[in-house]
C-alpha cells in the first residue's frame, strides 16, 4: 500500500511539472485530458504509468513534455531523476494499437553540455538577482538519438534566489561531467 501512495504522488508531481492543469485552453491538457478536463487520456494515463515504474522511486529531478509536430500528433517527454534519464516519444495517432514506452540511461552518459544564458554579467541589472537570466541548454547523452533541450527562467520568481528546475538540472548536469 505505501509503494501504491508513493508512485501516485510521483504521478501527481509529473502532472505538474508537465503543467497539465485541467486549464482547456492548456494546449498539453487539451491532448492529456478528456471529457472536460475531468479525466486523463487512455494514453496520457498509459505514459504516467509508464514513467513512474521506469523512475524507480527516484527523486524527480526535471519533466518535460511537448509536442514535436504541428499537427500535435506526437508528444515527446523526459524525465530526469536523481540517477536516470527517462525519454518517451507517442506518436498519439498510433497510441490506440500500442502502449507508451520508456528508454531508461543512467545519468552518467553524460558526454556533453551547450549552455547559454539570456543576460549580460557587465550590465547594472545583473548585479541583483536577474542574473543570469533566461537559461538554455542542451545536454547529450550516450543511448539519446537526440539532446535533452531545457530552456527558462534561472529562478523561480523574479527577485528571489530561488533556482528554477531548469537552473537545478544544469547545475547537477556540471556536477555529473565532473563525475568519475
Amino acid at each position: 500500500m505505501t509503494q501504491n501512495v508513493t508512485d501516485h504522488a510521483q504521478s501527481r508531481e509529473l502532472d505538474t511539472r508537465f503543467g497539465i492543469t485541467g486549464d482547456p485552453g492548456a494546449y498539453f491538457s487539451q491532448a492529456a485530458l478528456e471529457g472536460n478536463g475531468r479525466k486523463y487520456s487512455p494514453w496520457y494515463a498509459h505514459l504516467l504509468s509508464t514513467l513512474v515504474v521506469a523512475a524507480a522511486g527516484e527523486k524527480i529531478v526535471f519533466a518535460r513534455g511537448k509536442f514535436v509536430d504541428d499537427a500535435r500528433d506526437i508528444v515527446e517527454v523526459h524525465v530526469v531523476t536523481s540517477a536516470r534519464v527517462i525519454f518517451s516519444r507517442i506518436d498519439l495517432v498510433r497510441e490506440a494499437k500500442t502502449l507508451p514506452q520508456a528508454h531508461v540511461i543512467p545519468r552518467s552518459n553524460l558526454q556533453a553540455l551547450c549552455v547559454s544564458v539570456g543576460a549580460r554579467i557587465d550590465e547594472d541589472s545583473s548585479l541583483g538577482t536577474g542574473w543570469p537570466g533566461k537559461i538554455s541548454f542542451e545536454a547529450t547523452f550516450r543511448g539519446l538519438d537526440a539532446p535533452l533541450v531545457a530552456e527558462g527562467d534561472a529562478y523561480t520568481h523574479p527577485g528571489t534566489q530561488v533556482p528554477s528546475s531548469t537552473y537545478e538540472l544544469l547545475q547537477g548536469l556540471q556536477a555529473d561531467l565532473t563525475k568519475e
